[in-house]
């Protein structure tokens, strides 16, 4: 039998009763929060997974791969990283930032704030950024924090050659140049740039490498700034092979080629100079400089170039080795205030001796200032977006400036970024015609209508309540003047638009570039030039539009003209109101009606187009 059950009675009978209950009390307590260590735990799980996330979005990161045409990645390649709309470098708002990539092509940008980049690759190693067709790399693309983004590159061509007397002699410390004059398609390029000029060695060669695909001319010049002393100063440019700009052979570059045996033989014909000084109003940079550019406004090419000083009063500069022919004399030059720029040009003649006494008075350019003001209609698009002023740019983008060939000497759009506040101010501006642009990567907003005042302010007036039209009419600014007040009003509900181009009967060929344009069918919006839109049909004929209004449109594709230029923004044919009549005239004959509604998104529309 088992040994009977003794129950104790006493102190130590009444000790073990209440640690007993003691025991009874804990694991009851523990059982009540036992569901909130459970919540603790999944708590302390999701915190440890989501941690990294979590970072990135405080610190805001934007991430990338730079690789080459294989696909590989490519290692220590500079990323450069800047805020869209303040280049002018303003201590308030400006910043920029550099990287380079891992050995597996990988970059990334941490810190950043909440507003619109614009990110690009300086290739080293002869590599360039992968050519695209001038339709699609036009607009450069900006981007925003939680971006992911693939840069290729590609090898660049490369010439090489060696450059002679016109009696054979070898020239050794000379400057060669290469200018593209045709895109990889072969399209015309009229952008104004010079490039990186090549000494010839002791040998008399010179070779360029890391060329972007294209077509080019060679040439030189003998000497230029910052090249060794030369007993060849003064002589006008000699282009391959021995020949003036008028018949220089030019020459084919395609990615990782070399192309030999690309001679100049120096034609030795003594230019002339071009004298002058420029006059600076004070206040000025008491050691500054800059640099006096020469250009032939019927080729575009730099003939030249000198420096000259900013100092208060007149400054004097010399170009050597002009030859004959017409000029625009150009400077651009900075006051203490990086964004007072000071500028100056003039259009001269050289004919058969040299030019001087010019004298080039530099002025203060022009600005532009207003706000966004922001009509929503709720239950939109979702298109409540809390942080849709940094995803706004506004531009101000000129006429045409006359001869394409300068189109360098004057850019093309001016952009400024917008502030919480929904404040801008866009500075630097050239004497011309503008028009306002408000862009935004968000695709459910378009800009409804661009009002200014009727007058700009000065320092003794005041503003009249009148406002014009600016969407549709721009605005002419002059040297120092200041157009504040511009209201940009922008709307939610954007539709968008994406197809391509095929030719109307089966069989036959449409020209290689075309134009599509978008043009409002309701009458009153006729003269409404924001309802307007266009754009050259890119790759296998495809086109796409974002950010339009609501409403109903025709289409219609026009033939772009073989030597319009691929380098910058043509001006819409709907800025010019006899244009205008035009197109829409087309339009309606054409009968290609669409409706796009509020956030519509139509997508594969085909136009048919028969030239």
């Amino acid at each position: 039998m088992g040994s009977p059950i003794e129950f104790k009675t006493g102190n130590a009978d009444h000790a073990e009763i209440t640690e007993s209950a003691e025991k009874r009390n804990i694991l009851s307590m523990i059982l009540r929060v036992f569901p909130y260590f459970r919540v603790i735990s999944v708590l302390l799980f999701f915190i440890s997974c989501f941690a990294p996330l979590i970072a990135n979005a405080q610190t805001g990161v934007i991430t990338g791969r730079v690789v080459s045409e294989d696909g590989g990645g490519l290692a220590n390649m500079p990323v450069n990283l800047s805020s869209v709309g303040s280049n002018r470098r303003e201590a308030s708002n400006y910043y920029s930032d550099h990287v380079t990539t891992d050995k597996t092509g990988n970059f990334k940008f941490v810190g950043l704030e909440p507003r619109l980049y614009s990110i690009n690759v300086s290739p080293i190693n002869g590599y360039v950024t992968f050519p695209v067709p001038a339709s699609e790399g036009r607009d450069r693309r900006n981007y925003r924090i939680g971006d992911y983004i693939t840069f290729t590159l590609v090898k660049g061509g490369v010439i090489t050659g060696r450059v002679t007397t016109s009696t054979g002699e070898t020239m050794i410390g000379v400057a060669v140049f290469a200018l593209m004059v045709r895109d990889f398609e072969g399209n015309p390029v009229r952008m104004v740039s010079v490039g990186r000029q090549r000494l010839t060695d002791d040998r008399g060669v010179y070779r360029y490498h890391g060329l972007t695909p294209g077509t080019y001319v060679i040439y030189t010049r003998g000497k230029t700034s910052g090249s060794p002393i030369s007993a060849y100063d003064g002589y006008a440019p000699t282009y391959h092979p021995s020949s003036p700009r008028e018949t220089a052979v030019q020459i084919r570059v395609t990615s990782g080629v070399e192309t030999t045996g690309v001679d100049i033989r120096y034609r030795g014909e003594r230019g002339y100079t071009v004298s002058g000084a420029a006059i600076c109003p004070a206040p000025t940079l008491p050691n500054g400089w800059t640099t006096v550019l020469l250009y032939n406004v019927s080729t575009g090419l730099q003939a030249g170039s000198g420096g000259v000083g900013l100092a208060d009063g007149p400054n004097p500069f010399t170009i050597f080795g002009v030859p004959d022919g017409e000029y625009e004399i150009f400077i651009r030059g900075g006051r203490p205030n990086p964004d007072d720029y000071l500028l100056a040009s003039r259009r001269i003649t050289v004919r058969g001796a040299d030019v001087g006494g010019i004298e080039l008075r530099l002025e203060p350019p022009a600005t532009v200032s207003g706000k966004i003001v922001v009509e929503v209609s709720p239950n939109v698009c979702g298109s409540e977006h809390k942080s849709l002023f940094e995803d706004l740019t506004v531009l101000a983008r000129r006429e045409a400036p006359g001869p394409p060939a300068l189109s360098q000497l004057w850019p093309t759009q001016y952009a400024s970024w917008v502030n919480d506040k929904g404040e801008f101010t866009i500075k630097s501006l050239d004497p011309s015609r503008y028009f306002i642009i408000a862009r935004s990567q968000d695709e459910n907003w378009y800009a409804k209508s661009i009002t200014g005042p009727a007058s700009l302010d000065t320092e003794d007036s005041v503003r009249p309540v009148t406002a014009i039209d600016v969407g549709s009419n721009g605005a002419v600014l002059k040297s120092g003047d200041r157009m504040t007040g511009l209201v940009v009003t922008i709307a939610n509900g954007a539709a968008s638009l994406q197809g391509r181009l095929a030719p109307e009967n089966e069989g036959s060929r449409l020209p290689a570039r075309m134009t599509v344009h978008l043009v409002p069918a309701e009458p009153a919006s006729a003269d409404d030039v924001l309802r307007y839109a266009e754009m050259v049909a890119g790759k296998d004929s495809a086109f796409e539009f974002k950010n339009l209004a609501p409403g109903k449109y025709w289409l219609v594709a026009r033939a772009a003209p073989d030597n319009a230029p691929t380098d910058r923004f043509p001006t819409p044919a709907a800025r010019d109101a006899n244009e205008r009549v035009k197109l829409r005239r087309e339009a309606m004959a054409a009968k290609n009606e669409i409706e796009l509604q509020p956030c519509g998104r139509l997508k594969d529309y085909v136009l048919r187009a028969n030239r």
